[in-house]
């Protein structure tokens, strides 16, 4: 059985130091968080902020998000 959801997330980027925000992106709460960090850290990257280490919870730790180097 499924569940209907209603709203939208927020994924946030932020410096772990300065707390400097770094992207943001809105998606519908029944998608899947893991999708959302690639794009955050690499327009990040293309901003030129040296990404070297992604903290969050379980959610964006899925294969892709992984095998992106972060």
């Amino acid at each position: 059985p499924s569940a209907r959801i209603d709203g939208y997330k927020t994924h946030v980027l932020t410096d772990h130091y300065t707390e400097l925000v770094l992207g943001v992106a809105a998606t519908p709460a029944n998608n899947p968080d893991g999708p959302e960090a690639a794009p955050l850290v690499a327009a990040a990257k293309q901003a030129g902020v040296n990404v070297t280490e992604m903290l969050g919870d379980t959610a964006y730790g899925d294969g892709d998000t992984r095998v992106g180097g972060f």
